[in-house]
């Protein structure tokens, strides 16, 4: 699970290749500005939603702690890419290169958010200790 943000960040990163590489055609269907400002009311949504979309870890047992645990992973990593892939395509539209970087920094917190470090793990076994659980994602994935 830990390579997984790295994969979708080099993904990510790769679409602004091929922007960068696309001799976009001037097309008044969409203006630039129009366009920016889809992108950053995308990129700040997924800011927000994050912390509204993502549900609560179950720790019942062991095992539902683990797919609770994986199921918010990849929640967060759908959330979090959803501004890049909104600014891929309106990068189109507006024939500009300029909505995808504008999206850019909220993916990247989106993938900081959801990486499961050691710290972010620990931080997680804080709230189910004080939600009095007794499994922890320490023990689950970090032995």
């Amino acid at each position: 699970m830990r390579q997984i943000p790295g994969s979708a960040a080099t993904a990510i990163a790769l679409y602004g290749v091929v922007l960068a590489l696309l001799e976009l055609e001037i097309d008044d269907a969409l203006s630039l500005t129009t366009a920016i400002l889809v992108v950053a009311g995308a990129g700040l949504l997924s800011l927000v939603a994050g912390r509204f979309v993502i549900p609560a870890l179950d720790c019942s047992s062991a095992e539902k702690l683990e797919t609770s645990y994986r199921t918010r992973f990849f929640l967060s990593l759908a959330v979090a890419e959803l501004p890049a892939l909104v600014g891929f395509v309106l990068s189109f539209i507006a024939s500009s290169i300029v909505p995808y970087l504008v999206v850019l920094p909220f993916t990247a917190i989106g993938f900081i958010r959801l990486a499961p470090t050691t710290a972010s793990i620990d931080r997680n076994d804080e709230d189910l200790r004080s939600r009095r659980c007794a499994s922890s994602l320490r023990e689950i994935f970090l032995g």
